[in-house]
């Protein structure tokens, strides 16, 4: 079954007895365009068109575009094809090129951040082809008789943060399900009276090991390494939550911790639920994802709630989605083909010395 029975009840009505049944949707069903040219960072876009004025809230330049050879996009299955690709997107290298390769693979993150007027253009009446070839929402003429294209573009200082945020969340969860409870103590700090808990999130191999939350936030400071912080509960602060912490306690506020954040990103990001016929014509419940981010936090979701586990390759040390998979798995099967030939050549080879010594 793809989706399961949680609720039912059975009432009469006129004499005649009616069912309720709800059900909880197991099944998702997203598809997302890849531009088959690629992407790249354009530097002399300008956010909102060409008469916006900036201001403190616009993205700064870089954004990421389709390449202007993009002639089609591709559309894939991507949560089917990578299950635990929302840890990709937090092991991506927070540099341009390692958000190129990201988008190339998979495509923005994305409808687009803002609008951007590209640079390409062309003069008033011209009836040739555009010099660009990626999606244009519209036309508008510009200054000196000629007409721009507008698109949707995503800056590389969105990017980072979205890489962070899940990046933060996802090792926190991992130490969560370790219960390190060293580590949980640098993200969770009760305060000296007793009457709140604080939280700072932030790419902790940047930091020495420091366990007061002065200093980590010293540190912070100090190094000038992005960072979020602020109150998780207290009394007068989701006291219905703080009710159940005990003092001094770390592992239930760092699980309201991770609800939180997923909870803030599935808001932003929405995943809707939507009817879709089967291959059969019935209808059926699905999760439809409006973005490829809001894909990888339910990715994410799912994992959290315990529908889907996910597991470290032993040997490449990549996250797994392991749902499936027997109790004991440890490495994936290419993985474990690669050792097995390592291995196979260093006795190989080991023999073939002793067989030549004197």
């Amino acid at each position: 079954m793809r989706f399961k029975r949680y609720k039912h009840y059975i009432y009469r009505y006129k004499g005649v007895a009616i069912t309720d049944q709800y059900f909880e949707v197991e099944q998702s069903f997203f598809i997302w365009p890849r531009a088959d040219r690629g992407y790249y960072w354009d530097e002399q876009a300008r956010p909102g068109g060409l008469f916006a004025e900036r201001t403190e809230l616009t993205p700064m330049p870089p954004y990421l575009l389709e390449t202007p050879e993009t002639t089609e996009f591709y559309y894939t299955k991507v949560m089917e094809k990578e299950p635990a690709l929302f840890t990709k997107l937090a092991d991506t290298p927070l540099t341009k090129e390692g958000i190129l390769a990201f988008a190339n693979a998979y495509g923005k993150l994305t409808r687009g951040e803002a609008v951007l007027t590209p640079r390409y253009s062309y003069p008033k009446g011209q009836k040739d082809e555009k010099p660009w070839k990626h999606g244009v929402l519209g036309l508008r003429e510009g200054e000196g008789g000629r007409t721009y294209g507008e698109v949707f573009g995503e800056s590389l200082g969105f990017w980072r943060r979205e890489i962070r945020d899940m990046r933060c969340t996802l090792k926190l969860w991992g130490w969560l399900v370790n219960q390190n409870m060293v580590a949980l103590e640098r993200v969770i700090h009760w305060s000296k009276d007793g009457h709140g808990v604080n939280y700072v999130l932030t790419d902790w191999e940047m930091l020495p090991e420091a366990k007061a939350a002065d200093d980590i936030m010293d540190q912070l400071k100090a190094t000038q390494t992005p960072f979020s912080a602020g109150l998780l509960a207290s009394k007068d602060h989701h006291g219905e939550i703080f009710a159940r912490f005990k003092p001094g306690d770390v592992l239930l506020p760092a699980r309201y911790l991770v609800q939180s954040r997923i909870n803030k990103k599935l808001q932003e990001h929405l995943v809707r639920p939507r009817l879709l016929m089967n291959e059969r014509n019935q209808l059926e419940p699905y999760f439809y994802p409006e973005s490829l981010l809001a894909a990888l936090w339910y990715q994410f979701f799912r994992v959290a709630t315990g529908k889907n586990q996910l597991r470290r390759c032993s040997v490449c040390g990549l996250w797994a989605d392991v749902t499936e998979k027997r109790k004991n798995w440890s490495r994936h099967k290419e993985c474990a083909n690669r050792e097995r030939v390592r291995r196979s050549r260093a006795k190989n080879s080991g023999h073939k010395l002793a067989t030549r010594a004197p």
